[in-house]
């Protein structure tokens, strides 16, 4: 690509010159054009990490095994195929009624997803392994591994309030993004109602960190 811009850049310059009568520039001498960045060697150096992927609430269960080869969005074979050194596997669902049922279907759904994750590590633990801290990371990547990075994807399972997020960060779930909680008063705009906000929940989020 950098090659074919240099010379559409070198043509339309004689074409000017051309067109005024001037004399075609000097070819720029063979070490002024940028070498091309050797992608594949670049990505073999460096640890290759996807920021979000979903997966479904029945992950892990016959035809959804991430051990082989799946209608997924991830599983092993395609981080073997793609170099891909991690993940950040998302636990998420969509915000329903914010009443005690609806909360509690949620910490349901929410909790079958983060088996699935654990079910996936426990079953191939010499292939990937939960990386709590960048330096986890790191030595899963050294020791041949690959490794698994968890979140929250809407606080809606936390229920109105924050007494489970160190039991969740217990399980290595220390990024909730929350753009539709009603934990983050804070995002609805003066004169705008809760209601509106969360139809408008896209325009603002808020990352919590357990760590922190």
């Amino acid at each position: 690509m950098g090659r074919f811009l240099f010379l559409a850049g070198v043509a339309l310059a004689l074409i000017s010159c051309s067109d005024s009568g001037g004399s075609a520039p000097e070819t720029p001498a063979a070490d002024a054009v940028p070498a091309q960045v050797d992608a594949l060697a670049l990505h073999d150096r460096i640890i290759t990490f996807d920021a979000e992927m979903d997966y479904p609430p029945d992950f892990m269960e016959g035809a959804k095994d991430a051990g082989q080869e799946t209608l997924l969005q991830i599983d092993l074979p395609k981080m073997d195929r793609g170099g891909l050194d991690g993940a950040l596997f998302v636990v998420w669902m969509v915000t329903e009624r914010r009443d005690e049922a609806g909360y509690a279907k949620a910490i349901a759904a929410a909790e079958n997803q983060m088996a699935a994750l654990e079910k996936m590590i426990a079953t191939y633990p010499d292939r990937i392994g939960l990386a709590r801290t960048a330096d986890e990371a790191e030595a899963l990547v050294a020791a041949g591994k690959y490794f698994a990075v968890v979140g929250m994807v809407n606080a809606y399972p936390l229920g109105p309030n924050l007494s489970t997020l160190g039991a969740w960060y217990d399980r290595a779930c220390a990024i909730l993004p929350s753009p539709t909680s009603a934990i983050i008063s804070s995002q609805i705009p003066r004169g705008r109602s809760a209601s509106s906000t969360t139809r408008r929940r896209n325009m603002a989020a808020c990352w919590i960190s357990a760590g922190n």
